[in-house]
């Protein structure tokens, strides 16, 4: 067993349909709640406009909606954290994860509307009983 922040993991077998690299899936046995929400692992990457784009997107929902501050994004530097990121099934940053499932990722030429629709649902889907 391995403790991660607030979630307690078991390694799985390796998984074969994961980028066909055979990565260690989790299977998520706890979870803590903060406030009754749950947690955002939001991955991103130094100097990556997308995820400026993103974290500025979630700062002005932030300052429309006070609520979706209590939503706690652990955020996680793909380059200093690799073998965690190796760990989820994304290609591009940012990507945001709940309980394990992908809830958004970027793409190439994402406008910052689209970015903010994107944050906007996770918040969303994080503060969801």
């Amino acid at each position: 067993m391995i403790f991660l922040k607030d979630y307690y993991l078991i390694v799985g077998a390796k998984c074969q349909c994961r980028r066909a690299f055979g990565k260690n899936i989790f299977r998520i046995l706890k979870r803590k709640e903060t406030n009754g929400m749950k947690k955002v692992l939001f991955f991103y990457v130094k100097g990556c406009p997308y995820c400026a784009q993103a974290r500025k997107a979630r700062q002005e929902l932030i300052e429309e909606k006070p609520e979706y501050a209590r939503v706690e994004f652990n955020e996680v530097d793909e380059g200093a954290e690799p073998d965690l990121a190796g760990q989820y099934d994304y290609w591009a940053t940012p990507a945001m994860f709940i309980d394990g499932e992908k809830i958004y990722e970027s793409h190439l030429g994402e406008k910052y509307e689209e970015a903010r629709e994107n944050v906007k649902r996770v918040l969303d889907r994080a503060m969801e009983d």
